[in-house]
């Protein structure tokens, strides 16, 4: 049987209804979301990032372009997100979304950054030079540095300029999958997956199924 189709929307429109039931149950926390990435030789990274925003055109969050997952995104473009929802009292929900991740145009990464608070900002222009540093009192002192330094730098400046690797990714929403869990014996989780019918298209209609749990 052919499964039916959704529009364009409708992934994005279940997945608003869940963040928010999801925020108001776990505040901040809630827009938490591991990014998977994967190098040329097939090894897997993961880690957790922030959700920056989100449309029908897929997920948005922001990195250093010196990054780990900046490099592997510019060698093998696709990503794979996960969120996971399990406050006590409420819906135990996980949502997974697979698909390409595209590199945001300079302007669209500025007004992310622009969003942001000014110690949030001075902490992005110190994170320039942490890569993958050990994390001892060493590294900490220097990265204290680091914010004071910014924070001296553009004391008179307002606002402070975007720092020139500052990017951000979007990740397609190719395949999303909404999974809810089920405390009822015998019950079967729910498991709902979006396909997008022509993913060589940035947008267009889902073809939705159900799993068996």
């Amino acid at each position: 049987m052919t499964s039916p189709t959704a529009p364009t929307s409708a992934p994005m429109r279940h997945f608003a209804s869940w963040l928010n039931d999801a925020v108001a149950a776990e505040g901040a926390r809630a827009k938490h979301m591991v990014v998977s990435t994967a190098s040329l030789s097939g090894r897997v990274a993961s880690r957790v990032v922030v959700l920056r925003g989100f449309d029908d055109g897929g997920l948005v969050f922001t990195t250093g372009a010196g990054s780990r997952k900046a490099a592997e995104l510019a060698a093998a473009p696709f990503a794979a997100l996960l969120f996971a929802w399990t406050a006590p009292g409420t819906p135990q929900r996980q949502v997974r979304v697979e698909g390409a991740a595209l590199l945001l145009p300079p302007p669209a990464a500025a007004a992310l950054f622009a969003r942001r608070s000014r110690d949030a900002q001075i902490a992005e222009w110190a994170s320039e030079h942490m890569g993958d540093e050990l994390a001892d009192a060493a590294a900490a002192a220097a990265h204290a540095d680091r914010v004071a330094a910014v924070r001296a730098r553009f004391a008179a400046v307002d606002p402070i300029p975007v720092p020139p690797f500052f990017v951000a990714f979007k990740t397609r929403c190719e395949r999303i999958e909404f999974w809810e869990g089920s405390d009822i014996v015998g019950k079967p989780h729910e498991r709902i997956v979006y396909q997008l019918v022509d993913p060589s298209r940035e947008t267009g209609e889902y073809r939705m199924s159900r799993l068996a749990a």
